[in-house]
């Protein structure tokens, strides 16, 4: 059973992956005429896309050791 927790952060990730895609894909068929702003602009996104993926995968991580915790504590 995935708890709540995990469920988020696996949406987290979904999301974050989505925004890297969209905003890589923007950069690479960017062409001369694009202006500065929007290809800084896809790059901040790429970053922030990134950034998402990570910290919900400390999300992730700390679900698993709460589970490990309980668990050990029950037994």
């Amino acid at each position: 059973m995935i708890s709540s927790l995990s469920q988020s952060a696996v949406t987290g990730i979904q999301r974050g992956l989505q925004q890297t895609t969209d905003a890589a894909s923007k950069i690479a068929t960017a062409d001369r005429d694009i202006g500065l702003a929007d290809l800084a602009t896809s790059i901040v996104d790429l970053k922030l896309g990134q950034q998402q993926v990570e910290a919900s995968a400390k999300v992730v991580k700390v679900d698993d050791r709460i589970r490990g915790s309980l668990l050990d504590i029950r037994v």
